[in-house]
């Protein structure tokens, strides 16, 4: 599934771009694929970190950190990672694309923390990105 989201969103996802996608994902399935619990960004699940560090070291995605961005960049081949998919699968990862696909990595977090504000329970930016009236939602 992570394989086939960094292919339908362009083979490079922004560290917390990825996880928020995975999550709007995950809230769409019966049968969650990913964990998420509240954390410093949001919501985020230890263990697609983990599978995402994995597949790093298969060589089937890449993490590019600069200074000013973390990455994860899928690596070519020749697979196509969508076929593999249960049909539930790909109607949820196709769903959120049509949902945020417009929106910036901002607007993503904003969404998600308004939409599930359970998981913004531990959220250190939420300044930077929610209004006092928002914050307040959120908080309570």
């Amino acid at each position: 599934m992570i394989l086939d989201i960094l292919e339908e969103f362009g083979e490079k996802l922004n560290y917390t771009k990825l996880q928020k996608i995975l999550f709007l994902i995950t809230r769409k399935q019966e049968k969650k694929s990913f964990d998420f619990v509240p954390y410093k960004y949001g919501c985020f699940s230890f263990q697609a970190n983990q599978d995402l560090f994995t597949l790093s070291k298969y060589n089937n995605v890449k993490s590019v950190v600069t200074q000013s961005s973390s990455n994860w960049v899928l690596v070519k081949s020749n697979i196509n990672y969508y076929d593999q998919l249960r049909e539930t699968d790909k109607y949820a990862i196709k769903t959120v694309k049509r949902e945020i696909n417009h929106f910036s990595q901002k607007d993503l977090i904003r969404y998600t923390y308004l939409n599930f504000p359970c998981y913004a329970t531990k959220i250190q930016v939420a300044g930077d990105i929610l209004t006092n009236d928002e914050m307040n939602y959120v908080s309570n």
